[in-house]
């Protein structure tokens, strides 16, 4: 039999040169295909976002939500694959963002919701046709690159800082593939500005729209045709194009535009009523840089971009355009979400350099020569660089969690050729030559390596088809795994034998023994006699085994209500958020005083490198800071950590006198939101006034504030934004010959910003917005300055026929899902997990809010509570395939059972490891227990499968055949498990960027392999022992029919006391009723 095997696998070892070659073009493959891999943090995980805005300028919020959100969200609700819909109605201005599933084609989402719109436009107010509707695609968060441009030697103002980097920044910018949007934050956008004069207005008795009507008139594009065009009855040679005037273009051609013209050949100019410049659309905007004033360029991605690809590209483009800036111009990158991915990785690239260090210190301390320890190492850039060919096959890219599992690897890969290795160097110590020795091996090794690498291989292959974001995270994952072990498995049975036919030596004379070695050789076979005696102590009693088994399962279901879950872990990305929020009706000046004083004392705290300050980002009396800490290798000190820097800053503006400062983590995935922690949206499914709403919201953030599981718990919404509500009469208006839509149009030429159409500067189209000077809209008595023209040309005062009165109400309105809503941010107090602080939120709600008011998840909350309680399916499912496997490899219903029978001590060691270090049961635990099922059983099938062998020669002796396999093997298992153990503390001792995420999956990993050494190994073979026991006594019960009928028979009385007891039941309920 030994010789027919040999024909079949001695390829390698007449060849091995041929396995060398292999290995080789493997590992150029590889390396051809990682070079044009893309790099990421995450792979494309975040959900996609369609943003549908629109403008109505004078409207306030209560209109813009009932006459653009209404009919917009009732047309849209139940697009294809839509997740949830949010919108904001501002004064001027509507903004819906729809979320998709992921895994949308995020161009298919813009075109479904685009063809709904087009239903929907007609019913639009005609002003916000006029402006139009933007859709386009985009991911959430505050963005991936944030560029200063400023003036060191203040040779320009901020208003032409931002229009140069809208004209010649922005466009360049946004045509870079991957790109979303660019925002340019500072002052606005250029605009003609007519500042109107309502005392000469009413002096000249010129009315608002009159002058609307005339500067659309005289600031406009006509085509007036053409002179000598065919037909003609008379041919000529030349043919003229008529044109006109066309649009003005400079503030002194507006000045000039005639608004009246009397029969005496006299006139009224526009600058005879009204002053004008070219100036900015607003004036509420404002951007610091390090306490200056600067201009800021964000740039957000695509869904589908990679963004480190998308940030290098910009920052070229930027270093290009700059050799065009004007001289004092110049710009910096003062926030980049990418370079947290780039440190990160260069974190786990360190951690896979140490890990193959230690393994291979493990491989040379466990075979005492260099040359055998060489064999196994080989396997490692094989295994691992092969990977890559997988992955640019898949399209996937090289991202932090396919590095993760780099790193597992290095453990795995070298197992199944130190298993090959061990057991050919058994045989030479035996006498046999190294290429008896590795005939001899193969044979009686190559279907435990296909075994255990299939095995783990098969425990991945549901996680392979799960939906949604944690499908997605554990793809990537579960490619990287079960690619790297195909690959160490073709190793293990071609280059491995090829290298011990001509690397092993018959005897290692030749090779001095290190004197450690020598002692360690000798500590580890009384380690080993130990050992023995332990699986003595069980295998002897399988009962106690079985009571053994069952206090692991037991303590393991107990370990796993007990640890709090999570979603992703809150890493130190290098940023703080930082939201400040003034008293409503504050002003933007106001705003940006007490904004740049909280930025200057957040700028000195130690691990601060620099901030950025956003004036009026969701409001005018609110502002956004950045605070950009140092690198990580520069903040060693606890202090200096992102979790005290917040602890810092919340304790200086707890009692801030002046605004609410609430500081915030970074959302742990780019795009879903802008702040870490929960995302919660409050619902009114009732009827209450915006006032209401807030009253009801401020009641839940007082309570949520009192729970001791929860901090800084917030909202931006408002209510109480001081309001005049214009209350006109009118009859009285009528009678005085006024009409009622001129009144609101005068008002809304003198209060609001009204666009009248545009003017083209700079290559670029510009509007023209018309509004009364300063000095006419400062104070509520200037309310009664304005007067009204009536049909018959005489100026009617406005107070005559309007009454104001004093009132509060909202910035903005959000609604979530059509339903009126408020978005409230918060998270957990200390070290209570994100699992954790949702509970104790919903908890809240359910005590406060009345019956008809509810809530919802949105953001990355959302994706965390779809995703909870999936783990223990997954484990469900990842048991149940590497069963079934088994059962088809072993063609045995019960002796998988043994092999199974371990995973329970593998998941008690990950989740005592995970509790004992603070750690929840969030995304990367989940990922290391799935991955652990794998693991353990790999390890039990290579003691169950020597054990099985012995069963069958020695006549059927499970006690006996267990004994042996167990001494067989114990090196070989214990040198695969420190190895792969050794080869996770870095993961489990990592330090700076990202090393949350790799001590919650190392430590998961490490706890669980730890056990399977300590623990596992010891009762594997008692678990052989116990369903060898278990098959023999069906196999007698089965035989003997009286016993087989009395357990029918209990069975069967069983069953009848169960449905007498259920029927009883009924009748009970029925009697009761």
């Amino acid at each position: 039999m030994a010789e027919n095997n040999e024909k079949g696998i001695n390829l390698f070892i007449k060849r091995p040169k041929f396995a060398i070659v292999i290995s080789l073009t493997i590992v150029l493959a590889g390396l051809i295909m990682m070079a044009g891999l893309p790099l990421e943090d995450y792979p494309s995980i975040t959900p996609p976002q369609v943003v549908v805005s629109a403008t109505y300028t004078g409207a306030s919020a209560d209109v813009v939500r009932d006459t653009i959100a209404a009919p917009i969200e009732a047309q849209l609700n139940g697009v294809e694959d839509m997740i949830y819909m949010t919108s904001t109605s501002q004064n001027g201005s509507y903004e819906l963002s729809v979320y998709f599933e992921v895994g949308t084609d995020p161009d298919m989402a813009v075109i479904n919701v685009n063809n709904r719109l087009q239903l929907v436009t007609p019913r639009l107010p005609s002003d916000v046709r006029n402006y139009g509707l933007t859709v386009r695609k985009r991911t959430g968060g505050p963005g991936i690159l944030m560029i200063a441009v400023n003036s060191p030697t203040n040779a320009f103002d901020t208003l032409y800082i931002t229009n140069y980097a809208s004209i010649y920044i922005k466009d360049e910018l946004a045509r870079i593939k991957g790109v979303s949007s660019v925002n340019v934050y500072g002052a606005a956008e250029y605009s003609m500005r007519i500042w109107l004069d309502p005392v000469k207005m009413a002096n000249y008795k010129i009315s608002a729209t009159e002058v609307k009507n005339a500067i659309m008139a005289q600031n406009t594009q006509v085509a007036v045709g053409d002179l000598g065009a065919e037909p003609l009855k008379d041919p000529h040679d030349v043919k003229f194009t008529l044109r006109t005037k066309g649009r003005l273009a400079s503030a002194s051609e507006f000045e000039n535009i005639v608004v009246y013209s009397n029969p005496d050949g006299s006139n009224v100019k526009l600058k005879d009523i009204a002053r004008v410049e070219l100036g900015a659309e607003s004036y509420w905007g404002d951007s610091f840089i390090g306490g200056k004033r600067s201009s800021l360029i964000v740039i957000r991605q695509l869904p589908e971009a990679n963004s480190i690809d998308l940030a290098k590209k910009c920052a070229k483009r930027m270093e290009e355009l700059s050799k065009s800036f004007p001289k004092g111009l110049e710009y910096h990158i003062e926030h980049d979400e990418t370079e947290f991915v780039q440190e990160s990785i260069k974190e786990v690239e360190n951690a896979i350099g140490l890990a193959i260090l230690l393994v291979a210190l493990v491989t040379y301390f466990f075979l005492g020569s260099k040359r055998a320890a060489f064999i196994p190492l080989c396997a490692i850039p094989v295994s691992l660089i092969g990977v890559f060919i997988f992955v640019a096959m898949l399209g996937f890219s090289i991202n932090l969690l396919m590095l993760f599992g780099l790193v597992l690897a290095v453990g795995l890969v070298v197992d199944d050729a130190i298993v090959v290795l061990e057991n050919a160097q058994r045989h030479i110590q035996d006498g046999k030559s190294a290429r008896e020795a590795t005939i001899i091996t193969m044979y009686e090794v190559t279907s435990a390596v296909v075994a255990t690498s299939l095995v783990l291989m098969a425990v991945f292959v549901p996680v392979c088809f799960m939906p949604g974001v944690n499908g997605k995270m554990y793809q990537q994952f579960a490619v990287c795994i079960a690619c790297s072990m195909g690959l160490s498995t073709i190793v293990a049975l071609s280059l491995t034998p090829a290298l011990c036919t001509t690397i092993l030596k018959e005897n290692n004379n030749d090779e001095k023994v290190i004197p450690i070695i020598e002692k360690f050789n000798i500590w580890f076979n009384k380690v080993r006699d130990k050992y023995l005696e332990s699986v003595k102590y069980f295998v002897n009693s399988p009962k106690r085994t079985m009571i053994t088994l069952g206090i692991i399962v037991l303590f393991a279901g107990i370990m796993g209500f007990v640890i709090p879950t999570g979603f992703i872990p809150t890493e130190d990305k290098g940023a703080v958020m930082v939201q400040v929020q003034l008293p409503d009706g504050v002003s933007t000046v106001r705003t940006k005083q007490i904004a740049v004083q909280i930025e200057d004392r957040i700028k000195v705290i130690d691990g601060v490198r620099q901030t950025i300050n956003i004036i009026g980002f969701s409001g005018e009396n609110t502002a956004f800071i950045i605070a950009q800490l140092k690198p990580w290798s520069e903040r060693r000190k606890s202090s200096q950590q992102m979790d005290a820097i917040i602890g810092q800053i919340r304790a200086q503006f707890s009692n801030y006198p002046a605004a609410r400062v609430v500081a915030f983590s970074p959302t742990p995935i780019p795009g879903m939101g802008n702040f870490g922690g929960f995302e919660y949206q409050l619902l009114d499914k009732g009827d209450r006034t915006p006032q209401e709403l807030y009253d009801e919201a401020q009641k839940l953030i007082v309570a949520a504030n009192a729970n001791k599981s929860l901090t800084s718990v917030f909202t931006t919404y408002t209510a109480t934004l001081p309001q005049i509500i214009v209350k006109v009469d009118e009859a009285q208006a009528m009678a005085q010959k006024v009409s009622i839509s001129e009144l609101y149009t005068t008002m809304a030429s003198i209060y609001g910003q009204t666009y009248v159409n545009d003017f083209n500067k700079f290559g670029r189209v510009y509007r023209v917005m018309v509004q009364a000077d300063a000095d006419f809209r400062s104070k509520e008595g200037d309310l009664r300055r304005l007067f009204i023209k009536n049909t018959e040309g005489k100026m009617v005062p406005l107070s005559s026929m309007v009454k104001f009165e004093p009132i509060v109400g909202p910035y903005s309105l959000t609604r979530f899902n059509m339903y009126n809503a408020v978005t409230i941010n918060g998270q957990g107090a200390g070290s209570v997990s994100s699992g954790q602080a949702m509970k104790e939120m919903a908890k809240v709600s359910e005590e406060v809010l009345p019956q008809d008011m509810g809530f919802a998840w949105s953001g990355s909350s959302l994706q965390e509570q779809e995703s909870t309680g999936q783990i223990i399916f997954i484990l469900i499912l990842s048991l149940t395939f590497v069963y079934l496997f088994l059962v088809a490899l072993y063609e045995s219903w019960t002796l998988p059972i043994a092999v199974m029978m371990i995973a329970p001590v593998s998941l008690l060691g990950a989740l005592f490891a995970q509790y004992v270090s603070g750690y929840t049961l969030d995304l990367y635990c989940q990922i290391g227990l799935i991955m652990l099922i794998g693991l353990s059983t790999k390890q039990a099938i290579l003691i169950i499968e020597f054990a099985k062998e012995a069963y069958e020669q020695n006549g059927g002796n499970a006690i006996e055949a267990a004994i042996e396999a167990a001494k067989l093997r114990f090196r070989a298992v214990m040198m695969t498990n420190i190895a792969f153990i050794l080869g996770v503390l870095p993961l489990v001792f990592a330090f700076g960027a990202g090393a949350v995420s790799r001590h919650s999956v190392g430590m998961t990993v490490f706890g669980g392999m730890m056990a399977v050494a300590f623990i596992g190994t010891m009762l594997v073979p008692a678990f052989f022992v116990c369903v060898q026991v278990m098959k023999h006594n069906s196999k007698i019960m089965l035989k003997d029919d009286s016993k087989l009928k009395k357990v029918l028979d209990e069975v069967k009385k069983f069953l009848h006391q169960a449905l007498v007891s259920i029927k009883d039941k009924k009748t009970g309920k029925k009697d009761e009723k």
